[in-house]
């Protein structure tokens, strides 16, 4: 029978290690304006990741049980999707670039993909690292192909995020591949991505080995975020390297547990996210979900949901995470007042090509709602726009979203400000 007492479950996690954590940076403010660490001001934040490979994760297998498993987690993506839709949760779905062609030519028997670098070293089978490859057809052999499912993902409810799992499904170890094949394998991603509209800036790495001594190579490719796994941590807010690539920290993954009540975990898990303003990440294989595998996704998708209709949780995909961290740290706010009307002068120096424009929200501290609050950005200042916002009486915080685009804010209290002459000038 499984362990579901959260009490005793959070009492042994504890005890083996499972639930240390890295501590939240500070929420960033001056007296009066805070940049909130979240989306909304949410305590915690929580994203989802799949990896998406049909096929090509398991070749190892040979290729009848790896096309068995492909042909399953076709199966499985449509009964995903519907819950995902049914609850408007998004996901990043880290995709095998393979998966976006409609066919591959099988050069007369030769081997597939001829102009594909191979790994300087494969651990997994013998012969060419396309060998199962059936260099055909989405038609002949679906289990290696799957545009009809991708633009089901771009065409769920949700609006999900489509990243990269590598071309090929490669080892990112530094014996078994190098700059080269990584290079080279980005870049087959994107030409493959490019036909759906799709510039990848999130990568999950296969097999779950690291490969962050490339890091500079996904940032010079427009890369944002990738997926990371510390055994010594179960969560952290998302990090920044020096090359300006950011790592998501896993909590958990789905898996038959013979112990314990995983929703049960999972609810531990965010429970201790929103007490210390962390983020939750789970992660799943498509071909996974079925039968109990099923029931269990369902629950905890369900609990995140009903965290976030509760205002506690942000639930983002890998790439918006990490937009909303590099504004959020790039925003730099002068404030002053003079008497109804306070403004706000943001700079915010992002890399719109890699980031976009994300939303930021922002608290400012009054005894008074405002009357009204609007946002000029740096593109259209002829165009100032109205900002809706929500006042919370009891902490006097007055919230409400900017882009990372907004330049100026004027905000009219229904009673004059401090002028600046009293202090009101603050930086952030």
């Amino acid at each position: 029978m499984l362990l579901r007492d959260r009490v005793l479950l959070r009492t042994l996690l504890n005890a083996a290690g499972r639930l240390r954590c890295k501590t939240a940076p500070r929420n960033r403010s001056t007296e009066r304006v805070t940049v909130c660490r979240y989306l909304n001001n949410a305590a915690a934040v929580a994203n989802i990741s799949a990896d998406f490979e049909l096929a090509w994760a398991w070749r190892e297998w040979g290729t009848a049980r790896a096309e068995e498993v492909g042909l399953r987690e076709r199966a499985n993506v449509p009964v995903i999707l519907g819950l995902l839709d049914d609850l408007d949760i998004p996901i990043t779905w880290a995709t095998v670039g393979h998966l976006f062609l409609e066919s591959c030519a099988d050069h007369n028997g030769g081997p597939s993909h001829p102009g594909m670098p191979r790994p300087p070293i494969n651990r997994r089978w013998e012969g060419d690292w396309y060998k199962h490859d059936p260099g055909t057809s989405a038609v002949k052999h679906p289990a290696w192909y799957c545009p009809d499912l991708i633009r089901s993902i771009q065409q769920a409810k949700a609006a999900h995020e489509i990243g990269s799992h590598s071309f090929s499904h490669i080892e990112f170890s530094r014996e078994c591949s190098n700059e080269t094949l990584v290079a080279a394998e980005i870049l087959e991603c994107q030409r493959s991505m490019g036909r759906f509209g799709i510039q990848p800036r999130t990568l999950v790495y296969p097999f779950n080995i690291m490969g962050h001594q490339y890091l500079p190579i996904l940032a010079r490719h427009g890369f944002t975020v990738v997926r990371h796994r510390d055994p010594r941590f179960v969560m952290s807010c998302p990090e920044r390297d020096s090359s300006g690539v950011y790592k998501i920290y896993e909590s958990m993954g789905l898996h038959e547990s013979r112990r314990y009540h995983q929703p049960t975990k999972a609810s531990i898990l965010i429970e201790l996210a929103v007490l210390n303003g962390l983020c939750f990440h789970f992660w799943f294989h498509p071909s996974a979900v079925t039968g109990a595998a099923c029931a269990t996704i369902r629950e905890i998708l369900q609990h995140l949901a009903s965290r976030r209709d509760k205002g506690e949780v942000w639930v983002a995909t890998m790439k918006d995470l990490v937009a909303y961290s590099e504004a959020r740290e790039r925003m730099r706010i002068r404030s002053a007042t003079a008497g109804r009307v306070e403004s706000l002068r943001i700079e915010c120096p992002i890399d719109g090509e890699r980031f976009g424009d994300p939303e930021v929200t922002l608290c400012v501290l009054s005894s008074h709602a405002p009357l009204s609050i609007t946002a000029t950005a740096s593109n259209r200042p002829e165009q100032p726009a109205t900002l809706s916002f929500r006042f919370d009486a009891g902490s006097g915080l007055t919230t409400f979203n900017v882009r990372s685009s907004t330049s100026d804010v004027e905000i009219t209290w229904p009673i004059a400000r401090r002028s600046e002459s009293e202090g009101s000038r603050g930086r952030l």
